[in-house]
Parts: structure tokens; sequence; C-alpha cells
């Protein structure tokens, strides 16, 4: 495992908890944020991939958070800094 799979893999275990913590499946969870694909959450969540920033609005929104909180915390999970990277 590389460096950025296991930051990415933080971040995706954070995610995949909320989805649990809430009883959502990863195809409902994925429906309601536009998700290409259930494949592709499931990709996100055993922290394959990064989550891309223009879908936390609808990950915020199907757990009731504010998009900067949503931002904020998965971006503490993933040991990332926004704003460098931008």
């Amino acid at each position: 495992m590389n460096k950025n799979e296991f930051t990415w893999a933080k971040a995706g275990e954070w995610l995949k908890g909320l989805r649990e913590e809430w009883l959502l499946t990863r195809a409902e969870l994925a429906e309601q944020v536009g998700a290409p694909s259930v494949n592709w959450l499931g990709e996100i969540e055993e922290g394959e991939r990064a989550l891309a920033t223009d879908l936390f609005k609808g990950f915020a929104r199907s757990f009731n958070m504010s998009v900067q909180d949503f931002a904020k915390t998965y971006a503490q999970k993933a040991h990332v800094d926004f704003e460098q990277a931008a």
C-alpha cells in the first residue's frame, strides 16, 4: 500500500462509518449524492481513490452536515490541506 492509499483509506473509513451510522446502503448513498456508480463509492470507502470536492455538497446534505464541516473533517481524516492543494 502506498502513502496515498493509506491517506485516502482513513477518509474512506470515516465516510463508510457515516454511511453505516445513517443506515444507508452504498446504492442509496450513491443515488443521493449523484455518484457515478455504487462501485465508485466502494472505491472511495476502500481508500482506492479520493472523493472529488464537487460532490462534498451532496455528501454533506446526506449526513445533515454543513459543507464546511464535511470538507474540514474529510480533509483532516485524509491529512490533506485543500487550500494548499488549490
